[in-house]
């Protein structure tokens, strides 16, 4: 990762760990590294004994100054040990890359970065980016992954993620409905989020400067990239089916590894869209596992005799099922799957394979011999959502590398805390309680009384 700034170097960063040239992105609620809370409630205490004790107003203008001084020595220390609470984000632009810096609770790791590069990299709109982040979501889970894995990458905790607008679920012909704004970026390699929760309500004036603030710095960003930068309306509401995984996406998942065929039509059965085999074949159900008839062309599959590409759909529904029972048991020895249903799902997906060869031929003969197989392709939306789960997931890039074209190298790095944390935490306190409870009551003891 390169060091090379595209932004400002003027002052120093809140905490000494956040480079120079990161733009705040969305402010941490709780772990400011300032001292102005310690020095007013001393400033309260001095005056108070001023006016209601023997307290001498020399005594309290220097009391004064030394809290001042103390609570301007503790600022040091408080960048250097303070830790921000999670929900909070930076950015940082270079010239070749764009990087979130998001805190983490670690006792070794302050913060992880995520790089974009911007040779290829680009911002999508929030109803794009809402598409991809659900399927990213859905991947993980499939893949038995934790989908809190996204949160250092920028996503919002899955609980909140999956909340319908209204108090029912969307039926699924009216498309995946998501209440929560955000912007995605993305290269070729790589994938992270910015949330738009400032943008939840747009006649909030509280809100007002943060939604400014935001909309600033994603120019800034869509100039870096050197693309046009997204509206940023209020909710994207129903993520149209155009956008939406399609299972021929489900597929390519299953071909490489990613998931059990199984899992994935579990996690994306209400959400992803038919692909032109489904269409053709019309089985009734998501179906993630692979075939040589997905090759074929919606007229030669309408034209061929069911029971020969019901002949063709077992062998491969063989194949698959072998293939994710060998899965399902180095999981069950690494501890990480549910118990397997791999053969359960097998004989029910026979039921819908007897169903179908039992339709009525039709006029026209079997086509000639299949086609070759191609590489399966993914739609945008699968890419991105691809690349976001293997950001989060070091292991799900490892299988997704070879099958995808992506690099083996993680885009995230972890910020470790400064050097001396603990002395830092240790003299913080100690100047602390000097300035609110030693320097506000020294006139007892030094004499300084009318």
């Amino acid at each position: 990762m390169t060091n090379e700034s595209a932004g400002s170097r003027g002052r120093l960063p809140r905490y000494a760990w956040l480079p120079r040239a990161a733009e705040v992105w969305s402010g941490p609620g709780t772990g400011s590294p300032a001292t102005a809370p310690r020095f007013v409630l001393a400033m309260l205490l001095i005056g108070g004994q001023v006016l209601l004790t023997a307290a001498t107003p020399v005594w309290g203008a220097a009391a004064s100054l030394a809290v001042g001084v103390l609570a301007l020595a503790a600022w040091p220390l408080r960048r250097r040990s303070t830790q921000p609470s999670d929900d909070g984000a930076w950015v940082e632009r270079a010239k070749s890359a764009v990087r979130l810096i998001r805190p983490v609770k670690n006792q070794d790791v302050v913060a992880v970065v995520t790089e974009v590069g911007t040779d290829g990299g680009g911002v999508l709109d929030p109803v794009r980016s809402a598409a991809a982040l659900s399927a990213a979501v859905n991947l993980l889970m499939a893949a038995g992954s934790d989908p809190k894995l996204l949160q250092p990458v920028g996503a919002a905790a899955p609980d909140d993620e999956y909340e319908y607008a209204g108090d029912e679920e969307p039926a699924e012909d009216e498309g995946e409905t998501w209440t929560e704004d955000c912007v995605l970026l993305h290269d070729d390699n790589a994938a992270f989020v910015l949330e738009l929760e400032a943008f939840d309500d747009p006649d909030d004036p509280d809100d007002e400067d943060d939604r400014e603030r935001q909309r600033a710095l994603l120019d800034r960003i869509a100039g870096t990239f050197g693309v046009t930068p997204p509206a940023l309306p209020g909710r994207p509401g129903a993520i149209p089916d155009e956008l939406r995984i399609t299972a021929d996406d489900l597929r390519a998942f299953a071909d490489a590894g990613l998931a059990t065929a199984q899992r994935l039509e579990q996690q994306f059965a209400t959400t992803a869209v038919d692909g032109p085999s489904d269409i053709a074949l019309d089985l009734g159900r998501t179906r993630a596992w692979p075939s040589r008839v997905d090759a074929m062309s919606v007229t030669a599959l309408a034209g061929a005799g069911p029971a020969r590409i019901a002949a063709i759909l077992r062998e491969d529904l063989a194949a698959q099922a072998a293939s994710d029972r060998a899965r399902e048991q180095r999981d069950e020895h690494a501890e990480r799957a549910a118990s397997p249903l791999t053969d359960a799902w097998e004989r029910r997906w026979h039921l819908y394979l007897e169903r179908y060869a039992a339709r009525p031929a039709a006029a026209a003969q079997d086509p000639a011999d299949l086609p070759a197989e191609q590489p399966r392709a993914l739609t945008p939306t699968a890419r991105v959502a691809l690349l976001l789960a293997v950001t989060a997931d070091g292991p799900l890039r490892t299988r997704a590398a070879g099958s995808f074209g992506l690099g083996a190298a993680s885009a995230t790095r972890r910020i470790p805390w400064p050097r001396h944390r603990r002395l830092a935490v240790a003299g913080d306190r100690v100047l602390l309680a000097i300035t609110v409870y030693v320097v506000p009551f020294s006139h007892v003891w030094v004499g300084t009384v009318r």
